[in-house]
């Protein structure tokens, strides 16, 4: 009622055209009988537009479900004429949460994913940060799966200046494509060239909840990201209490302010967990540990020679519960979270 007509069921997309002054020009629903939100939209280059959410529906304008909740993308014209719509996903649940148009006429959708079949190969467990390139009529290009084995949802999705793509992901992981993690959820920022090859990586914020919802590149070539964090700590300071706005730039070199090159150092812990003392051995000889509690506070700041690759530290002062584990060896530095039992 209102301003809405033509819903098809329960939730639609519903597209709303305003003029310049915001005065109403057209509006459109899309969807089936089920559950359909839009989360995203950009203009294509023909005028039109590309919109993208998920989609429960099989019926109505949502044809090609492929079980469970899929990302559903849909182009429409300049007046909203629906040109063309396409499901993707497998037989869990996939959640666009970003769609952009791109140079060469097509389109890029960052999304979430809980499959491994379909159209999703490479899930490393969990959910991924899923992208997806398609052509111009909505035909996969290609696609790949980011993240580790807990929970990693592509957020926000830009084509750069130099043909590739800058992602903003919130990543729970510590292992498989992320090379750090300070806590909960962390902004991660990944990197990709033209065709879906991750380039670089970087995660940022603190002990608690920070989650990226949009990024830029900026004329500068680096790139500023805006999100939400609950953290005061690591990268973010000057919380307010509870959650704030969070604006993170970056460089065009993207340098973490507080981690240099830390991808550099590869090592193992154990065992993990621990009762008495961990070993941790490098691929470069140990020159520091540093031990944090979750909330990021620091317990330990250890010294080494750095003339040996393995090194062991007790752990019996420690109550019970998960640490985070910074390694030096060199001017490298990583991270790993302990468990103390």
């Amino acid at each position: 009622n209102g301003i809405v007509s033509g819903n098809h069921g329960w939730h639609d997309f519903w597209v709303l055209k305003l003029d310049a002054t915001g005065n109403f020009e057209w509006q459109r629903c899309y969807g089936g009988t089920e559950n359909e939100k839009a989360f995203a939209i950009d203009q294509a280059t023909d005028g039109g537009y590309v919109v993208a959410g998920h989609a429960w529906s099989n019926d109505g304008d949502v044809l090609g479900n492929n079980g469970g909740i899929d990302s559903w993308v849909i182009r429409i014209d300049s007046v909203g004429n629906l040109l063309w719509q396409r499901c993707l996903g497998g037989s869990s649940s996939e959640y666009a949460h970003d769609v952009k148009a791109t140079a060469d006429g097509g389109f890029i959708v960052a999304s979430s994913s809980h499959s491994n079949d379909g159209d999703v190969v490479g899930n490393h467990g969990g959910g991924d940060c899923w992208i997806v390139k398609l052509d111009s009529l909505g035909g996969i290009i290609w696609q790949q799966c980011f993240g580790g084995s807990y929970l990693d949802f592509g957020k926000a999705v830009q084509q750069t200046q130099d043909g590739g793509y800058i992602i903003a992901a919130n990543s729970e992981s510590l292992d498989g494509d992320v090379s750090v993690n300070y806590g909960y959820v962390d902004f991660w920022m990944i990197k990709l060239d033209p065709g879906g090859q991750m380039e670089w990586e970087e995660s940022y914020g603190g002990s608690h909840y920070d989650a990226p919802y949009s990024v830029r590149q900026t004329i500068d070539n680096g790139f500023v990201v805006a999100g939400v964090t609950s953290s005061n700590n690591f990268h973010v300071n000057g919380n307010n209490g509870s959650s704030d706005f969070w604006v993170l730039k970056l460089s065009d070199s993207v340098i973490t302010t507080s981690v240099p090159d830390h991808k550099a150092v590869t090592f193992q812990m154990y065992p993990n967990p621990a009762r008495d003392a961990v070993t941790i051995a490098a691929d470069e000889p140990v020159t520091g540990v540093t031990l944090f509690d979750m909330a990021g506070n620091e317990l330990d700041d250890l010294p080494f020679s750095g003339v040996s690759h393995s090194v062991s530290i007790s752990v019996t002062r420690y109550v019970q519960g998960m640490y985070l584990v910074r390694v030096q060896a060199g001017k490298h530095t990583s991270y790993s979270r302990l468990v103390r039992h």
